[in-house]
């Protein structure tokens, strides 16, 4: 199977690899920066292109992972190029009605997983959720995500929005928490690092029971008194006294029919 991978971020250049390591022919990448274009097909060994027109049209696969807001630009340039051949885009946020005025058989693969360049990634456990137009196009989609991952499962547009929204909510935010944490701390000439195993322990937690049942803290506790003292060391910088309030304020109502902790 050959595949033309368009969009050499993150999340395109993760799936590259892992289709590449999977036996996958990439025969190209497609990057509106040449810099971009020229690491991940060096690393893929294939052809690379900034310009769409000069698409290699001989793949059977056209994977779109570009931000949102450019899927629809790359779909209406890409259709008239490839005819009826199989595209996908990446996304958990755009549904699949982005396809409808412009291609034959299409679908969407999403990896639900954070990405970034710099850090490997162990691709046999991240689940990918797919959809697809037709039932022998999902059952196509399934057998080529199934090369990545044994986790496929199939989800609409609006589960898939659901799952991005959660992801936001799980991973993006918590990792802002963390570096506002981190920024506090280099405040008091402190390390970020000792709270690594805080982190480890707490994720592991969550790996293995509900995030309700393990949460901790203050404001589980509603301790008011150690509550207004985070506030108090806050005061200097109002937007995130703002958030601490808010998160603890949330835990608090969320929390607010439990037994006594």
């Amino acid at each position: 199977m050959k595949a033309v991978i368009i969009g050499a971020g993150n999340v395109g250049t993760h799936l590259a690899i892992a289709l590449k390591n999977e036996g996958i022919h990439i025969v190209q990448v497609v990057s509106r920066t040449m810099k971009s274009a020229l690491e991940l097909a060096s690393r893929m060994e294939c052809a690379f292109t900034t310009d769409i027109e000069t698409i290699n049209t001989t793949a059977d696969i056209y994977i779109i992972s570009v931000s949102d807001r450019a899927i629809l630009q790359v779909i209406r340039q890409l259709s008239p190029l490839i005819g009826n051949k199989f595209m996908v885009h990446t996304s958990g946020s755009v549904g699949i009605d982005v396809f409808y005025d412009f291609a034959i058989n299409y679908g969407v693969v999403y990896p639900l997983q954070t990405f970034s360049k710099f850090k490997e990634i162990n691709y046999s456990e991240i689940p990918i959720f797919i959809e697809s137009n037709s039932q022998e196009n999902q059952a196509k989609l399934y057998q080529f995500a199934k090369k990545i991952t044994p986790h496929v499962q199939v989800a609409d547009s609006d589960q898939r929005a659901y799952l991005h929204l959660c992801a936001v909510f799980s991973c993006n935010f918590t990792n802002h928490l963390c570096a506002i944490a981190e920024m506090l701390l280099q405040k008091k000439q402190l390390n970020f690092d000792s709270y690594r195993p805080l982190l480890r322990e707490t994720f592991d937690k969550i790996s293995k029971y509900s995030p309700y049942i393990s949460q901790t803290g203050p404001a589980v506790r509603n301790d008011v008194f150690i509550l207004e003292k985070h506030l108090e060391l806050l005061k200097d910088y109002p937007e995130i006294q703002k958030i601490y309030g808010d998160m603890s304020q949330s835990i608090i109502d969320f929390h607010s029919k439990d037994e006594q902790h």
